[in-house]
Order: structure tokens, then sequence, then C-alpha cells
């Protein structure tokens, strides 16, 4: 089987839930490739990636519940990236007012 890092194609939701592969592999295999590959494109200036790691390791702690009314959607494990116009807390959020282009932290 393919590492994470060397994978072409993204994982499926299956491969995170069944723990063939878990969250943090996943999340260090796309930190490597944004660090790697970003500076050439700036794609993703502000990376939130402690809060990132703490998350997958609480995922990974809890396992994928049992219970089907406690699972949670698609996105279970698998690091997204949110555009900085988009309000995160903790997070700046830059907005496109002409008349202020200052960014505030939310």
């Amino acid at each position: 089987m393919a590492t994470a890092a060397s994978r072409c194609s993204p994982p499926s939701g299956s491969e995170l839930r069944s723990g063939a592969l878990r969250p943090s592999e996943l999340l260090a295999a796309y930190a490597s490739r944004l660090e790697a590959h970003d500076g050439a494109v700036n794609a993703a200036p502000i990376l939130c990636l402690e809060r990132a790691r703490a998350a997958a390791a609480a995922l990974e702690r809890e396992g994928w519940p049992a219970d089907a009314e406690q699972r949670p959607g698609y996105l279970y494990g698998l690091p997204i990236l949110i555009k900085d116009t988009m309000a995160v807390e903790g997070c700046l959020l830059y907005t496109s007012d002409a008349a202020d282009d200052t960014p505030c932290v939310d």
C-alpha cells in the first residue's frame, strides 16, 4: 500500500474509518506537500497546523463511533483548506473592503 505522502489520489473515507490511514498521517502528508510547493503559489498563507494536529490526535483517540447517530460526516479526518476570507475562530480574516484593507482578527 502506498503511503499517504506518496499517493496521487485522495484517500477514501473508508480508509480513515477502517484505520488503514490515520488522520495524523494524512495531515503530515498534506503539510509536507504544502511546504514543498506552496511557496510558488501562496495558496495557503495562513496555516493552523498545531490546531489541525490536535484535532487529528483527538480523532485517533476517540476512533470511529460505533453508534450511527454519533458518526461524523464525509469530511471525517480529512484535512481541508479554508479560504482566508472565511471567518474561522482564532485565524486572521481578510476582507475585500476597499476602504479598509487591514486584516482583522476574530
